[in-house]
């Protein structure tokens, strides 16, 4: 199923593109399960730290498990690792709702 939609299937390390689809389907397939989307995701930020993508998904994971300083850095890492502009004005919006209901660090 994995080829079918052209994500690398060999042993061969795949690219920082074909790592956020793998990333975007694991985390899909995990949503309202919190926990495994954050391992899963946490792996393929190991993998290749500079997309943005995966920190704002391991963000909304955080969030959905009430862990508002996690996903605050996440989000902030997200931030400094490239996003679209609209995904970026989400992350700020997002941000900005944890600040008002924690703080500021």
């Amino acid at each position: 199923m994995i080829g079918s939609i052209g994500v690398e299937t060999t042993t061969a390390s795949p690219t920082p593109t074909n790592r956020l689809t793998v990333a975007v389907l694991g985390f899909e397939n995990k949503t309202g399960k919190p926990e495994e989307a954050i391992g899963f995701l946490q792996k393929s930020v190991e993998e290749d730290p500079t997309q943005g993508d995966i920190y704002k998904l391991l963000g909304q994971a955080y969030i959905e498990q009430g862990k508002f300083r996690e996903a605050r850095n996440n989000l902030r890492n997200a931030l400094h690792n490239g996003l679209l502009e609209e995904d970026a004005e989400q992350a700020r919006q997002a941000i900005a709702q944890i600040n008002e209901k924690i703080g500021t660090d």
